[in-house]
């Protein structure tokens, strides 16, 4: 995770709110990273660190299951498998805890087949 690598976007973080439209579990706490806030050109998600209360958690693009983990309290995405994203397209983590602490996810983002060391 060098940002002077060629092809680093930079990483963005985002906190929890609760929400009535989490896919997980209605009222309990979705993280969101909206388009405005990601890169204009297509991009690969290659390493997600969160943090937040104990429970599982899912991951949408768009209104798409993406992915899920058993363990929301403390995780992270293996760098070796991305996440392709097109610019337009909406990032969510819907946990199934509406205790505290409140979720923290980060992101680290890269253009499309850029190797990060």
């Amino acid at each position: 995770m060098q940002p002077a690598d060629p092809g680093y976007l930079g990483s963005r973080q985002a906190t929890g709110v609760l929400s009535p439209a989490n896919l997980n579990v209605a009222g309990a706490w979705v993280v969101t990273f909206r388009p405005q806030d990601m890169p204009v050109e297509p991009y690969d998600v290659y390493h997600i660190a969160l943090k937040g209360p104990r429970g599982n958690f899912q991951v949408y693009i768009d209104d798409a299951f993406y992915s899920a983990a058993v363990r929301s309290d403390l995780n992270e995405y293996d760098p070796k498998q991305t996440m392709h994203v097109r610019p337009g397209q909406t990032i969510t983590f819907h946990f199934s805890s509406t205790t505290t602490p409140q979720p923290v996810v980060n992101l680290w983002l890269r253009q499309p087949g850029a190797i990060i060391r």
